[in-house]
């Protein structure tokens, strides 16, 4: 068995592999705690999920960005029997992208491997989008060189920011839109929210891919669905795009 979890600010999403043939659709998934949802963790549904897809001796690869809440989850894990965790940029789970950013130990296993994905998925030069709780605007050459990008606030996040910052306004959920004025605050906000997102990561999306001729965008990310109607750029949408990175990664080291 191989299970994969992508260990983010919001959730923590894991899925099970039971052989390679299995549609993405079909594979059991399961998350962790949703902060946007207001769901709590809790362990012991995460236990009882692990046993109930059978992972005794079974190998886990991740990616994190939130790494103390990681270290529960990894340590749940093995205590319900799973043999081996891997993380990505591991020996056994080494990223196809040079990290060519001034520091790249700070830059996020999940923005290399969104990257990685959209070159695999292109065949050269393309930009990332991941749009969750932070929004990551990312471009990978035709080499495999990661460039760099741009990181902004998730539409939750700037909702929840006006809210807190101000004294009378609303705090407004991240829906489409019609792009017309809003003629009363709540729908004055979602106007700028929506419409203003998009116009943020279409921005976003030139300015990054600028000189490397990307072959295509690729989106990702909680957000996606509810995103890619405001994006004017051209763009790919995909599910489970940190998960299917790390299998391939994985599976083309011998794994």
């Amino acid at each position: 068995m191989l299970l994969t979890v992508d260990v983010g600010n919001t959730r923590a999403t894991w899925i099970a592999h039971p052989e390679p043939s299995v549609s993405w659709d079909s594979r059991p998934r399961y998350v962790h705690g949703d902060k946007g949802l207001r769901q709590p963790e809790d362990p012991q549904a995460l236990r009882a999920w692990l046993r109930s897809v059978g992972v005794a001796g079974s190998v886990l690869l991740h990616a994190v960005v939130a790494p103390r809440r990681a270290a529960e989850l990894l340590e749940i894990a093995r205590e319900v029997g799973v043999a081996r965790c891997i993380g990505a940029g591991d020996p056994a789970l080494r990223l196809d992208v040079a990290n060519l950013c001034r520091e790249p130990e700070r830059v996020g296993k999940d923005r290399l491997l969104a990257a990685s994905e959209a070159r695999a998925r292109f065949g050269g030069a393309a930009v990332a989008v991941d749009a969750g709780t932070a929004i990551t605007v990312d471009a990978v050459d035709e080499s495999g060189a990661f460039r760099g990008g741009a990181i902004a606030p998730g539409p939750r996040l700037l909702a929840r920011a006006l809210r807190a910052e101000t004294e009378l306004l609303p705090e407004v959920d991240f829906r489409a839109v019609n792009a017309e004025r809003g003629r009363d605050t709540q729908s004055a906000i979602e106007l700028a929210l929506f419409h203003g997102t998009g116009g943020l990561v279409d921005r976003l999306i030139a300015i990054v891919g600028q000189g490397l001729a990307p072959r295509g965008v690729l989106l990702c990310g909680g957000y996606a669905p509810m995103l890619s109607p405001a994006l004017s750029t051209p763009h790919e949408r995909e599910r489970d795009v940190i998960h299917r990175a790390l299998v391939r990664l994985y599976r083309a080291g011998g794994g």
